[in-house]
């Protein structure tokens, strides 16, 4: 009450004070697919929450639909799911430069299940709801007879930011 008593004794009414429109709130919410994952047969979604200028979560729901007989990774039709967090060094996410550390779970119709894990270094565009989202990594998959197989990784992730 006392912060209009100025106000009062200028005259002006709290209707001439001009008013200071927020900013447009950052996008925080990401969703994406790799296009490049079609060369190999696998598609997929990926869905990243901001919970800081520094840190998101996200998930990632896709399937493996190599059957085997001509495609270049033998055998491995199944569906796979990730989790994982993007570092964002800047501390700008999800925009810019990011880190991400990932876990994830391949259940492999010839298989079974191989769990694993990857690190992926990326960089994120939002240009109004448009993201591209380009990066490499190496992913690790625990194949059969528990012997590690690494993949190189490679995104270049298009979406939409909500």
């Amino acid at each position: 009450m006392l912060a209009l008593v100025p106000l009062l004794a200028t005259g002006l009414t709290l209707a001439d004070v001009p008013s200071v429109e927020p900013a447009t709130p950052l996008a925080q919410t990401l969703i994406t697919t790799n296009p490049l994952n079609l060369i190999i047969s696998f598609v997929d979604v990926e869905v990243e929450q901001s919970i800081s200028g520094s840190w998101s979560l996200f998930g990632s729901a896709g399937y493996s639909l190599n059957d085997g007989a001509s495609d270049l990774i033998v055998g491995t039709a199944g569906p796979v799911v990730a989790l994982g967090a993007h570092w964002y060094p800047a501390g700008l996410g999800p925009r810019g430069f990011f880190f991400a550390p990932q876990a994830h779970l391949f259940l492999s119709t010839y298989y079974g299940p191989m769990p694993g894990g990857g690190l992926t270094a990326g960089y994120n565009v939002i240009a109004g709801p448009f993201v591209i989202s380009p990066g490499l990594g190496v992913n690790v998959l625990i194949g059969p007879r528990g012997y590690p197989w690494v993949l190189p990784a490679a995104r270049v992730n298009l979406g939409i930011a909500i």
